[in-house]
């Protein structure tokens, strides 16, 4: 962090907000949530759940990521830490090493999921994560951190380095944890997660009349995750298989609140002398938009009956803690964009439509034997995706005795001829720092690490999709453009007036801002900037600012 940064967090630190320092704080991270779902309040909604968080909070309506790699890891990194990936690591939720392997963002084969019949395959842990987090400051201080989500990514980043993450794995029966963490569950998580599998429904129904809802039931490019099949009610399956599908509706939230509530209990957190840390990840709503898209019935469906898991959370928390001893954030990892086929093309543009990353690897390679092959039959040199980037495999370059750099560079201009390209950076022009002017250019080189990110770094045209698999799903995210970048951002405690603000904030603004709230130096790695706003313990009467 710079010395300005933490100049100014000493200067709040002494002039904190007047009163107790909390007992509790409450990180709440909704997976795909974006912004325009808090734009204007739902009539639908209830008093204590999204209104409430809207009543008594600093409502940033202005936050965007300032990095260009909207991906799940990378957003919970940002918000763990106030860094963006180019420091804290998680360039996405996959990426390929120097020696040319797959590596997942939390995986560690040394410490295996406690339950599951993987084995080290199944290891998981921060070990990657290369930054200190709003949790470890917590834990410093003297109070306790745990982390719960439906997401192993979601979890474990949230809970930093020394915190305790449970998250939710299939071939373990429910949520579990790994022996990073610790050698055997507790005795009442065992209980709960056979209880919770007992009590799962068959089936997902509307939540109202199906007269109260905007969107149709089914649309062309909704995707069936059997056997839910696309229109309502969604069949859950049975045995096995329900544990598999349930991500994919409202009740994964469901479970995950219940198990967040029962950590609160039976941890005592909010009760010692310190302020504990209890991060809550949400994962529904993006299992749910990937397959049926953000603005489908189930999405809409999902939206209100997110309301109700976050009244019941705030109404446990506030029994076993008091919300006026609670500082509660509310943000999400990424956005989302409309399924490319319910788009019309714009004035001037064709319509947009979805990459496939083999006719990138295709045309990459294709032009590096045009350009460099000089005769010869070269093998193919791409031979990876992860979105956003190509790799060029580490064996077959050395065979073929080329430049890197030259053929970062050949394919990189073959590249920007396809359709639904807006740019292309080389991994050598990034290492240099040079990515042009502008936001874009420095979103890109906020997302960049070198020995993780790839030769060429791609960015789509707006509303284009590039995913690995460019049929698996009906909606996506991963692009540095608005609908991936806007999310909301909320600061609220039960003694405060409803604030929005319509000014520039970001997602890596929080963890500084609730150092400073705490009287805490901030992680050093950390590039957001305090918002004043939130160190007022009473603030003016609601409205716009």
């Amino acid at each position: 962090m710079s010395a300005f940064l933490l100049s100014l967090a000493a200067g709040f630190q002494a002039a904190s907000p007047a009163g107790e320092a909390p007992a509790l704080v409450l990180q709440i991270t909704v997976d795909q949530l974006r912004a325009d779902a808090l734009a204007a309040a739902d009539p639908r909604w209830g008093p204590d759940g999204f209104a409430w968080l809207l009543g008594h909070g600093r409502d940033y309506a202005e936050a965007r990521y300032r990095h260009a790699a909207t991906f799940t890891a990378s957003g919970h990194a940002t918000l763990a830490t106030g860094a963006s990936p180019a420091r804290h690591g998680m360039v996405g939720n996959v990426w390929v090493d120097p020696e040319g392997r797959t590596v997942y963002c939390v995986e560690d084969p040394e410490h295996p999921v406690l339950g599951s019949p993987l084995g080290p395959r199944s290891g998981r842990s921060p070990r990657l994560l290369q930054a200190g987090t709003l949790a470890d400051r917590i834990l410093e201080a003297g109070g306790r951190a745990w982390s719960v989500a439906w997401k192993d990514r979601s979890a474990i980043l949230l809970a930093g380095h020394r915190g305790q993450a449970l998250w939710f794995d299939p071939s373990a029966g429910g949520f579990t944890t790994s022996t990073w963490y610790r050698k055997e569950l507790p005795a009442w998580l065992q209980a709960m997660n056979r209880e919770e599998r007992a009590a799962l429904p068959g089936a997902w129904d509307l939540l109202l009349s199906a007269d109260r809802y905007r969107a149709p039931d089914d649309r062309p490019f909704e995707r069936d995750h059997r056997p839910l099949g696309r229109t309502f009610p969604h069949a859950l399956g049975e045995g096995e298989r329900r544990l598999l599908t349930v991500a994919y509706t409202p009740f994964a939230d469901a479970w995950t609140v219940d198990l967040a509530l029962a950590v609160l209990q039976e941890e005592g957190l909010g009760q010692g002398t310190a302020t504990d840390f209890l991060a809550v990840g949400l994962s529904a709503t993006d299992f749910i938009g990937h397959t049926f898209g953000p603005d489908s019935r189930e999405s809409e469906d999902q939206l209100l009956r997110l309301d109700q898991q976050l009244a019941r959370l705030l109404a446990g928390v506030d029994a076993c803690v008091g919300l006026d001893r609670t500082l509660v954030l509310l943000s999400a990892d990424h956005g989302s964009d409309l399924p490319p086929e319910a788009r019309k093309a714009g004035e001037g543009q064709a319509s947009p439509g979805r990459l496939d990353p083999r006719r990138l690897l295709d045309t990459a390679n294709r032009a590096v034997q045009e350009t460099l092959g000089g005769g010869r039959e070269l093998p193919p040199l791409f031979r990876q995706f992860w979105n956003p980037c190509l790799w060029i495999d580490p064996a077959a370059l050395e065979a073929s005795g080329l430049d890197r750099v030259a053929v970062q560079e050949a394919a990189a201009r073959a590249l920007l001829r396809e359709p639904g390209i807006h740019s292309v950076w080389t991994g050598a022009a990034l290492a240099r720092g040079e990515a042009g002017e502008g936001p874009l250019a420095d979103w890109i080189l906020a997302s960049w690490m070198p020995g993780r990110s790839g030769d060429l770094f791609l960015v789509q045209e707006p509303h284009w999709f590039l995913y690995p698999n460019p049929e698996a799903h009906a909606s996506t995210h991963g692009s540095p453009w608005e609908e991936d970048r806007h999310v909301p951002l909320i600061f609220a405690h039960g003694g405060w007036v409803g604030r929005r603000l319509q000014r520039p904030a970001a997602p890596r603004d929080l963890v500084p801002t609730v150092c400073a709230f705490l009287g805490l130096r901030p992680p050093e790695e950390a590039e957001g900037r305090i918002l004043p706003e939130v160190l007022e313990r009473a603030g003016p009467a609601a409205g716009v600012h």
